[in-house]
């Protein structure tokens, strides 16, 4: 059903685009939103219709990107367009690649758009055949956060405040996990040293190691390439060999686990915790340039939109407007891209929880960030399928990573071989 309906996407945007735009009207907005984030967009929504007199009607949608897809789709087919989608990474392209959204790279040239305060990884994520598809507002994104009483208690030093220190390497981080590992006088392991694999699903993992699971041309698999194998293993290493790692991350909020790999949309509840977190780097593996997996995020237009031009000042405001970029950022859990966005983010954190190191967030994102690429296959759906088991078998010590890679890489190319690249 969902693939009938993006394919009479192209009709409904040729019907639509022949109707001139009438007066400005309210922009329709879908993307998903907690109970608790609902006022903090409102709050953007306000400061929007305070500048330009255009109002924003949340239409709220499912957490899930396949599922908020689908329901927009299903309102194009019905006649009822939504004007805007947020929250969308770098999963754009499937949609891209049927009609459904539309570039604004003329947009951008008509109005003289300069990118240039955005961070840049977050501008070039969103392009895809040469063209802008999606314009960013920021990133979430997976830094470790670790528990400092428990570092000292254990005696173990600190992971460093900003990138790149010679002294934090994997194995650094292996032995600190040791010995922030304990066990009661039966043998059962009472704290773990990392709550649980520090990942958001299979699809950010290798990145650190120096992997990827697709090559830069969106062409060839890379699960069974030396760096992406390695990454497997030592996450099977991890919890079966060293014995460090356990299978929750709320284990570090537990106060029972030292580290975790966690993203930034439990930045709440992080500040609220009574432990005494703090943000670090990802760790150096071998010669490789040290990486942390960021999640670009960003708006964008439908092609069946009939409020284009409101809906591009919405877009305009929540990804260039340094006060629209913050409220909107800040709402949806992610840091702002924009260099005064970000500023006022880094400093909004550190005062409602001092030594919490924010910064090591933002260095993440502008210096060292990396995008999981595989998400812009178009098929990446069926792929997710077919990983997600694969790589919780490794995990589970189920299977070793080259025999997994090996038995689905054949299955992996087949669908990166279909995909509109």
């Amino acid at each position: 059903m969902l693939f009938s309906l993006m394919m009479c996407v192209p009709l409904f945007g040729f019907m639509l685009s022949t109707a001139a735009l009438a007066a400005t009207r309210d922009v329709q907005f879908v993307v998903y939103s907690s109970e608790d984030r609902v006022p903090l967009y409102q709050q953007s929504f306000d400061a929007f219709q305070a500048k330009t007199g255009i109002s924003v009607q949340h239409q709220p949608s499912p957490a899930a990107q396949v599922q908020k897809w689908e329901m927009v789709i299903t309102r194009i087919a019905g006649g009822v367009s939504p004007d805007v989608v947020g929250a969308v990474s770098v999963e754009f392209v499937q949609y891209a690649a049927n009609g459904l959204i539309m570039p604004v790279d003329d947009l951008m040239k008509r109005d003289k758009v300069d990118t240039g305060h955005v961070i840049p990884i977050l501008v070039s994520a969103h392009q895809w055949r040469g063209r802008q598809y999606m314009m960013p507002y920021g990133a979430s994104g997976l830094p470790l956060v670790y528990n400092v009483q428990l570092f000292d208690e254990a005696g173990v030093t600190h992971p460093p405040d900003v990138w790149d220190q010679p002294e934090w390497t994997w194995e650094t981080f292996v032995e600190s996990l040791k010995k922030l590992t304990k066990k009661d006088a039966d043998g059962n392991i009472i704290q773990y040293g990392l709550a649980t694999a520090p990942m958001d699903s299979w699809v950010t993992l290798p990145y650190t190691w120096g992997g990827d699971w697709i090559d830069d041309e969106l062409k060839r698999f890379m699960g069974t390439s030396p760096e992406t194998l390695s990454s497997l293993q030592a996450l099977q290493d991890m919890r079966w060999t060293y014995e460090v790692m356990g299978t929750s991350g709320n284990l570090l909020f537990q106060g029972s686990a030292a580290v975790a790999g966690t993203g930034t949309w439990n930045l709440p509840t992080i500040i609220a915790s009574p432990l005494n977190l703090r943000i670090a780097p990802w760790f150096k593996v071998g010669t490789h340039h040290p990486k942390g997996p960021i999640n670009p995020m960003g708006l964008t237009i439908l092609e069946t939109s009939s409020n284009k031009e409101a809906a591009w000042e919405f877009v305009k405001f929540v990804t260039l407007d340094p006060d629209g970029n913050y409220l909107f950022a800040n709402a949806a859990g992610a840091l702002p891209g924009t260099s005064q966005g970000y500023r006022r983010w880094q400093e909004s954190v550190q005062t409602q929880r001092p030594g919490l190191n924010p910064f090591a967030f933002v260095q993440q994102v502008a210096e060292h960030g990396d995008v999981s690429r595989i998400r812009m296959v178009t098929t990446f759906n069926e792929i997710n399928a077919i990983m997600n088991p694969t790589v919780s078998a490794v995990i589970n010590n189920l299977k070793s990573p080259t025999s997994a890679m090996e038995e689905v890489a054949p299955v992996i190319q087949a669908l990166i071989d279909r995909s509109k690249h």
